[in-house]
């Protein structure tokens, strides 16, 4: 692992909060977020969580907001609050006009594609 830079010398990056007018799909299990950010959902929780991921732009938000908070208080060494927020930018994000299950569906799609992408790779070289 690579030292940390000193301040004075670390290149200035920002990081993006998405921000969504959406509500939970499923409010029961909005309270999961952070146990599955943080990794501690049991085997039939983290299957349940997942699953609802894949159709809630506001939860899912939560996640993805929670590891770049997380990241940006790493790269900077700084605990999240005031400090830290000067580097975080903040992304509108809103549902795409169309069913829930077909969003379900794309992203199920695009979660299979990225699984393996190493496969991919041996089979073009």
């Amino acid at each position: 692992r690579e030292p940390k830079m000193a301040k004075s010398k670390r290149k200035r990056k920002f990081f993006s909060i998405v921000e969504t007018l959406e509500k939970c799909t499923e409010p029961a299990l909005t309270h999961l977020w952070e146990p599955y950010a943080s990794g501690t959902l049991t085997s039939d929780e983290l299957t349940k969580f997942k699953e609802h991921l894949l159709g809630c732009l506001y939860c899912a938000s939560l996640v993805s907001n929670f590891k770049t908070v997380r990241q940006a208080s790493e790269y900077y060494g700084l605990e999240p609050g005031p400090k830290l927020d000067r580097y975080l930018t903040k992304v509108r994000m809103m549902s795409p006009p169309m069913p829930l299950s077909e969003r379900i569906e794309i992203a199920r799609k695009l979660m299979t594609f990225r699984k393996n992408p190493e496969k991919k790779e041996e089979k073009n070289h």
